[in-house]
């Protein structure tokens, strides 16, 4: 797990905002996102500014000049990107990106926010099971982008870490959001079940009692449409069977309740049977947005960032955020998906 994306060291530049740096030079990130990526960087205490160096509006009007102020709120001179991109190349130091950092600080360019220790936060979760077989940095990164501008603060658990005592304890953690990227797997034969992958190797000496409950299952992920290039150094194949849970695990083993959360399953059927959607709404969710059908990972991540989008960056309802992107891309999904959100009955 990446918790906050914190770096104990000032003025180190962490891996991911070496990340957005190249996606922002590939036009994949905004202005804005790279904004609001050094305000994270400042707010977290990981570039440290001396606030009695910023400059005034009234002064200094040739230094205003040679960094010409955000007027839509969203502008960074073109210098500064040569400056991220030669260090995102190697070129230039950890210290020259801080120090250039620091200088649009004090010279008004960028106006960090308040300090993260006078604002309390909500938590979310991005649970990225698949983050070994099928990576995507850029939505993971993009995602908590989203989410950090809503004001959550945001822990990201890749393969590893997304084990059978992981999902136990996940209500209990206090996630106010949660987004599960995921193989899923409804299986008919077992009263028409859904259930979620872990990243935990089936071991069949492991969880010998909630096996015999039928509360966790063992699974195969199907890989057989990834092309060679995407499980190449994967710790996820084919061959290999994987812990999961079902509808039985959260009703009889989970530990807490969620805070009346949101959940969002990027998975293939996620709720194609409402036995886990209903199960995690007795948890104490109260928002639960999946797939009906089979969906392409890639197609997932892409509806998935339009949707997150929207709810947090737009501030449309899911009730109105769902539709629309279903209108927005369902035409071109691959296997005719539908996403859909079910909450609780009232």
């Amino acid at each position: 797990m990446f918790g906050n994306f914190a770096t104990a060291q000032s003025d180190v530049i962490p891996d991911w905002f070496k990340n957005n740096v190249q996606w922002w030079n590939e036009d994949k990130l905004s202005d804005e996102d790279i904004i609001n990526s050094i305000d994270n960087l400042l707010k977290r205490g990981i570039i440290k500014v001396d606030s009695t160096k910023i400059i005034n509006d009234t002064t200094l009007p040739e230094t205003r000049l040679f960094l010409p102020p955000n007027n839509d709120g969203a502008s960074i001179p073109s210098y500064v990107k040569n400056t991220f991109t030669s260090w995102e190349s190697g070129m230039l130091s950890d210290s020259d990106v801080a120090n250039t950092i620091k200088f649009l600080v004090e010279a008004n360019t960028v106006t960090p926010s308040p300090s993260l220790d006078k604002q309390p936060k909500q938590k979310a979760a991005i649970i990225d099971q698949l983050d070994d077989l099928i990576p995507n940095k850029y939505f993971q990164q993009k995602a908590v982008i989203h989410l950090e501008n809503a004001g959550y603060d945001v822990d990201v658990y890749s393969t590893k870490d997304i084990t059978i005592d992981f999902y136990k304890n996940l209500p209990s953690m206090n996630y106010k959001f949660i987004y599960i990227r995921t193989h899923s797997l409804e299986v008919a034969e077992l009263d028409n079940s859904t259930f979620l992958f872990t990243g935990e190797k089936y071991n069949v000496d492991n969880y010998i009692t909630e096996q015999l409950f039928g509360q966790v299952r063992q699974a195969l992920p199907l890989n057989d449409q990834l092309p060679d290039e995407m499980i190449q150094n994967a710790t996820m194949v084919a061959n290999e069977t994987y812990f999961t849970i079902g509808s039985k695990f959260v009703d009889e083993q989970m530990v807490g309740k969620f805070p009346q959360s949101v959940i969002i399953v990027g998975g293939c059927e996620s709720i194609r049977h409402l036995d886990l959607a209903k199960s995690l709404i007795s948890r104490g969710a109260t928002t639960i947005v999946g797939w009906d059908r089979t969906i392409n990972s890639m197609e997932n991540d892409t509806v998935m960032l339009a949707l997150l989008e929207k709810v947090l960056v737009n501030k449309i309802g899911f009730y109105d955020a769902v539709p629309s992107v279903m209108d927005e891309f369902g035409s071109d999904l691959e296997y005719s998906s539908i996403l859909q959100q079910i909450q609780p009955a009232r």
